[in-house]
Parts: C-alpha cells; structure tokens; sequence
C-alpha cells in the first residue's frame, strides 16, 4: 500500500517536473532569440551551460519515467484520470 503512494507521488513529482522543464524551454528559447538578434550568434557561454543543463533535466526526467513505468505502468493512466 505505502509503495503504491510512494509511486503515485512520484508521477506527481514528475508532473511537476515536466511543467517545470516547459517552462524552462520556453524561457532558454526566448533568449536564444533575442541573444542571435543582438549579436547575430549563438555561441555565448552562458546560453551553452544552460543549454546543457536543460538537456541534462530532460534526460533526468524521461529516465525516471521509465523506472515509475517499470515499477507501476498501470500507475501513470490511474493519475491521468484523476488529473482530468
């Protein structure tokens, strides 16, 4: 039983997490566009450090929504519906 709530929150965590990188997308993109319209490149340190920890979050979380749906697959369509 407590494992099943275990999992549950953590497609929760993952949720949130998702919403967090959508976010963090949109914000890199909007700099990325404005930074190649004032200087006509990408090649800025900072835009290439943040670049790679977004990846890094992305993979972060596709990792552990594989292991949620090895541990409970039936687990993520349960939180689904109680989203909608």
């Amino acid at each position: 039983m407590q494992e099943e709530k275990d999992i549950e929150l953590s497609w929760d965590a993952l949720g949130r997490m998702k919403a967090q990188a959508e976010t963090w997308q949109e914000s890199f993109t909007q700099k990325c566009s404005r930074t190649l319209r004032e200087t006509g490149s990408l090649g800025d340190e900072a835009l290439c450090a943040e670049s790679t920890e977004l990846e890094n979050f992305l993979y972060s979380i596709m990792d552990m929504e594989k292991r949620l749906m090895a541990l409970a697959p039936d687990a993520q369509d349960e939180t689904e519906l109680k989203q909608e």
